[in-house]
């Protein structure tokens, strides 16, 4: 039985993460699994299976509203599945590897991975936010970098359990030549298709709690559609500094708890 203090904890965190979907493209599973992990205190290869669950479904549905919206509206950001080919291909490999490799490597030390990988996810999402915007680079990038990326990516998202957006949408801006909003609503797609890889690699050996994701998933989805209006009209800096904040604080309380 989950805790009235626990039960708000995961609908504030449910709420973050559709936030965090609908104004970036990313941090979804970052901010769900410690919520499934600490709010209700699900194991960590649980906790992380639940999480894809929420999140991929999320990112999944938040993709097919964007295409629903870029046909009413041309003007809409409108994800670019060529640029994500490369990335999502090697991705679904890496995920798939990620979950079964995850059953090896003891409970600690992915919990200390991923309090790593959030400070990582941090520093990144601040520096984006801090850095003045240049103009796109005309030199090619060497063709093996997306895969490679995107493979490291899912591998990411098996072994620990979270999307990997934070490297995703970055990685579309510099080597797809893709706008922020654009990077986006591309980003949800490839987060979809490596969680649903992952989630194929934990079949037999993870258990995921269906009711509680079913309840996190509907706060998710709600919070998800407000973030999309604001991703519209609000400054991408102020939501970049504000989740990078976010961000610290789940990694540091993850390592110093560890």
């Amino acid at each position: 039985m989950i805790s009235l203090e626990s039960g708000l904890a995961l609908v504030v965190f449910a709420m973050a993460t559709g936030l965090a979907l609908g104004t970036l493209g990313a941090g979804g599973a970052i901010l769900a699994l410690p919520a499934f992990t600490y709010a209700a205190h699900l194991p960590q290869r649980e906790a992380s299976a639940t999480s894809l669950l929420v999140v991929g479904t999320a990112a999944l549905i938040g993709g097919l509203l964007t295409l629903v919206r870029c046909r009413k509206n041309p003007d809409e950001p409108r994800p670019d599945f060529k640029v994500a080919l490369p990335f999502l291909l090697s991705g679904l490999v890496g995920a798939w590897c990620g979950a079964k490799a995850s059953k090896l490597v003891p409970e600690l030390a992915l919990k200390l991975l991923f309090g790593a990988i959030v400070l990582a996810a941090a520093e990144a999402m601040y520096l984006r936010a801090m850095s003045p915007k240049a103009a796109p680079s005309r030199r090619a990038l060497p063709l093996w970098l997306g895969p490679l990326l995107g493979g490291l990516v899912g591998l990411m998202t098996g072994l620990v359990g979270v999307g990997g957006g934070f490297m995703i949408v970055p990685a579309l801006t510099v080597m797809g030549k893709l706008s922020l909003k654009q990077a986006s609503a591309t980003s949800v797609w490839i987060i979809a298709g490596n969680a649903a890889a992952a989630l194929v690699g934990y079949v037999g050996h993870v258990h995921i709690a269906w009711g509680l994701a079913g309840a996190f998933l509907a706060v998710t989805l709600i919070a998800m559609q407000v973030g999309q209006s604001l991703a519209r009209r609000a400054n991408p800096k102020v939501l970049q500094l504000t989740f990078a904040g976010f961000l610290l604080v789940i990694g540091a309380l993850t390592l110093l708890k560890h």
